[in-house]
């Protein structure tokens, strides 16, 4: 039986350093799952890539903003002004295809410290249950079908999918799947995929239930058309995910609420277990699950879906049991192997798996796969409240539905061919040999399609026509029916085709059509209003205040109503053509806090709203102004003292509040009024809010007081040193300057800090503080205004190396071999016990430890490891190898 010593060794180290944080161990990769994704070779990406708008920005939609706000909440931080929030879809600042300009200047619009340090989309009512593949190759279809396009109908349209019951709002990865696949079951591409929901939508699930069935088309006409309401618009992809600022991109994203599809070598992934960070209870449910680390290979390719991310989440990627830079921070990853899968049917990604070349000293490099295709993740929108204007319904049958192609078109009446055309995804040359429910015997098959994109408004009468053609000889294709219907006429009109039934075969190209007067719109998209502000935010009522936006329509529309309502009045705007704005400005404010929104239509039914709900605040009149303080600051316990506030408009009466409290306030003139400030207000270190109010309840602007906290100063630490993989302690620390809230720093790190006094705080320092050796640094910081921190002390943590001789032992099956296992101390003497025990054990091998526990103290200590191997009926030899040296 072959031993390794190495492998026995350092499971043995492992085991025996008993250094409170365990290392991450390798979890065993997932066997008997399908995957299926085709991967987009070179042609396909630049293809994809240059008719496909990229997202180079991000700003705030109300999800957003509500998240946000939540973190800068807890942060102590003011909340960010409404007027930022964009509808979804609108938020995205995207570059298309050339638009270089763009990508160079758009970047991140949300700073990255606004984030909240973990965003799940999968707990949200939109996202829809976890559901398994297998036994098919589906997932691309599942990723971007089922979880994508389900989550963001229901997102945009604030529906609640979570019912498992309810399959009438989750849609199909049958439709897609079943539609693209050639009839094999053997994987489908992304592009493919969203093109098909782009030109058709998708049928839900319980219209066309997904099953082992992989060849069968959904044949219900009806559910063709529900399709159509879910179109999507174009795709959109973010690149450049594992650098820092795609990264920030993509949680930013998250943080609206996207969920984006991405296609990695999910077997070929490594993975351990999220370990925790006592500093922070943010990763305290993901502890223990498992993160995918590193990609070595390129196996599984696979879809997924990053529904959320945590900053939080630890990983010990390279084993050495401390936290490095690059180990902190994981995707949350929905999977479609079902819910008994990992955790509920998710999984995490570590952030460094995203890299080609890892950020994380020390971590797995060769072979290594960036964890995402191309470094890319798409991501889509459902088009706002969409209804198709017409469409076409026809009847066809075919036994190899691979030879036959549809298309739509338009002409003037009097051409037998289309002037413009429209070819579908679906029904062009797919399917393979197979008839439309997947059998090999020709069925007739009713299908839906949608004429709205090539619709012109007023055109007067037109002929719409259907194409089809057939590709190979022997095997014709029949039109069996024909018609158009007009869904903008109460009730819809229909008209059917009189060139109906044709044959087409061998290469043959067929029409039919209908003339007809389309009296409706052709698409209408609905404006978008941006950039609502005014200008100034705040002033007194003599000032003139700008209300302005931008407003753009796709479809050139000019704006038929322009309205500004301030609060709750309307007011026309008008268009500035040096800037592109509309405006409408007065300087009839009165003293108080306003409120605005503006609301536009576009004359074709569309209309746009900004904010989408509520109202914008602002501008803020002030009733006095706040020039200056006399004096700006004062030293943290420091006496009382008299405030002069400097200003204009001023009154008797008027009264100076600190933090929003009244201070006692003598009326000097109009400009000038003095508070009186008593010692207890210095008592604590920070930046003051001092605001004037009048008598009749006007305010005044606000100025900013700063009490200032002192230098301090670091005389000693008490213990000065501790052994490895020791217990949490209080580490007191003396000297001067101290205040309530200084801080107790170990190697960068503020740590729990108690304040005892001026001159005594202690720390309390967690055990994986001193998991690993060597020497760390610990500082008092005093925070601003003033304050600093202190020259640092050293404290150290003692470890041991371990070595083993001989170098290579060889045993035969039940026979044994001993080590010398020799345990060395490192910055300073180990004075504690460690008791030594071997985990990993080859099956069949056992070892013992004589003695069993040993103190390194200053000297080193020895011990003897025996390994014993059980005889067997079939024996062999085998070697058990020393490293040259193993790492502690």
């Amino acid at each position: 039986m072959p031993l390794t010593s190495r492998k026995v060794l350092l499971a043995a180290l492992l085991g025996a350093l008993l250094l409170a944080v365990s290392p991450a161990q390798d979890i065993a990769p997932d066997e008997g799952h399908r995957t299926g994704l085709l991967r987009e070779d070179e042609a396909r990406l630049r293809e994809f890539v240059e008719t496909h708008p990229r997202v180079a920005g991000v700003r705030v939609n109300w999800l957003g903003l509500e998240r946000i706000n939540d973190a800068r909440s807890a942060q102590g931080r003011p909340p960010l002004e409404v007027r930022a929030v964009d509808r979804v879809g609108g938020e995205l600042v995207s570059a298309r295809p050339g638009e270089a300009a763009v990508l160079a200047s758009a970047s991140s619009l949300v700073a990255a410290g606004d984030l909240p340090v973990s965003v799940d989309n999968s707990l949200l009512k939109f996202f829809p249950p976890i559901r398994s593949q297998n036994p098919l190759g589906s997932c691309a279809s599942f990723s971007s079908t089922y979880y994508q396009l389900s989550y963001m109908a229901a997102f945009q349209r604030d529906m609640d999918i979570r019912d498992p019951a309810d399959n009438t709002n989750k849609y199909s990865p049958k439709w897609s799947y079943n539609m693209l696949n050639d009839g094999k079951d053997e994987g489908t591409y992304f592009g493919e995929n969203y093109d098909l929901l782009e030109r058709h939508g998708a049928v839900t699930w319980a219209d066309f239930p997904y099953d082992t069935n992989f060849k069968a088309w959904c044949l219900d006409p009806a559910a063709w058309r529900r399709a159509l309401a879910v179109r999507i618009d174009p795709v959109q992809y973010l690149r450049d995910v594992s650098e820092d600022a795609g990264l920030d991109l993509l949680k930013q994203l998250l943080t609206n609420g996207y969920v984006m599809v991405f296609g990695t070598y999910v077997s070929s992934w490594q993975l351990k277990a999220a370990l925790d960070d006592p500093s922070t209870a943010a990763d305290d449910g993901a502890v223990g699950e498992a993160v995918g680390y590193w990609v070595n290979g390129a196996e599984g390719s696979h879809g997924m879906t990053v529904v959320g991310y945590n900053d939080a989440i630890w990983t010990d990627i390279n084993g050495n049991g401390a936290i490095d830079t690059g180990e902190k921070g994981a995707l949350r990853i929905a999977n479609s192997w079902g819910g008994s899968w990992r955790d509920g049917g998710f999984t995490w990604l570590a952030y460094d798996a995203l890299r080609l070349v890892p950020l994380v000293a020390g971590a797995p490099t060769t072979p290594r796969e960036p964890a995402f295709f191309n470094d890319m993740v798409f991501l889509l929108t459902v088009r706002d409240s969409y209804t198709p204007l017409m469409t076409g319904e026809f009847t066809v049958k075919h036994a190899k539905r691979d030879q036959m192609r549809l298309s739509l078109g338009t002409s003037t009446t009097s051409a037998t061919t289309p002037s413009t055309t429209w070819p579908p995804t679906a029904l062009w040359g797919q399917g393979g040999a197979f008839a439309f429910d997947g059998s090999a015997t020709a069925v007739d098959g009713t299908f839906v399609l949608d004429f709205t994109d090539i619709l012109t408004a007023g055109a007067g009468a037109r002929r719409y026509h259907l194409g089809m053609r057939d590709g190979t000889a022997g095997d014709p294709a029949t039109l069996k029916a024909f018609k158009i219907v007009d869904l903008t006429t109460d009730p819809a009109t229909e008209v059917a085709s009189a060139q109906v039934p044709k044959t087409a075969d061998g290469g043959e190209q067929v029409y039919a059509w209908v003339d007809y007067t389309y009296a409706g719109p052709d698409y209408n998209h609905p404006p978008e209003l941006l950039y609502a502000r005014v200008s100034p935010s705040s002033g007194t009522p003599s000032d003139t205040y700008m209300f302005s936006v931008q407003f753009t329509d796709e479809d050139g529309d000019a704006p038929a109503v322009r309205n500004v309502y301030v609060d709750g009045t309307p007011h026309a705007t008008t268009y500035s053509a040096s800037d592109g704005r509309y405006r409408w400005s007065t300087s009839a404010l009165a003293a108080g806090e306003h409120s605005y929104f503006f609301q536009f239509e576009d004359g074709q039914g569309g209309s746009a709203r900004a904010p989408l709900a509520g109202v914008l605040s602002g501008p803020m009149v002030y009733a006095f102004t706040a020039a200056s303080l006399s004096p700006s600051n004062a030293s943290v316990n420091g006496g009382p003292f008299t405030l002069a506030v400097i200003g204009s408009g001023f009154v008797p009466g008027a009264v100076v509040t600190w933090n929003g409290n009244d201070r006692p306030t003598a009326f000097v003139d109009a400009g000038r009024l003095e508070a009186a400030i008593p010692a207890s207000d210095l008592a604590l270190g920070g930046l003051v809010s001092v605001v004037v109010r009048g008598p009749g309840g006007g305010v005044s602007n606000g100025l900013t007081f700063a009490v200032e906290n002192p230098a301090p100063t670091l005389a000693s630490i008490s213990p000065t040193r501790a052994n490895g993989g020791g217990a949490d302690f209080t580490l007191t620390v003396l000297g001067t300057g101290f205040v309530s809230n200084s801080s107790v720093r170990w190697n960068g790190l503020d740590r729990p800090t108690t304040f005892v006094g001026a001159t005594e705080l202690r720390a309390a320092i967690p055990a994986a503080d001193i998991a690993a050796g060597g020497e760390f640094e610990i500082v008092v910081v005093n925070p601003a205004p003033a304050g600093g921190l202190t020259a640092p002390a050293a404290f150290t943590v003692t470890d041991f190396t371990v070595e083993a001789t001989p170098a290579s032992t060889t045993l035969s099956a039940g026979s044994s071999g001993t080590f010398t296992v020799q345990l060395a101390p490192r910055y300073g003497s180990f004075d504690a016990s460690v008791a030594l025990r071997a985990v990993g054990l080859p099956r069949g091998a056992s070892a013992s430890f004589s003695p069993a526990s040993v103190t390194p103290g200053s000297g080193g200590a020895t011990a003897t490891m025996t390994v014993a191997t059980t005889a067997r009926k079939s024996s062999g030899a085998g070697t058990a190898a020393r490293p040259a040296a193993l790492p502690p």
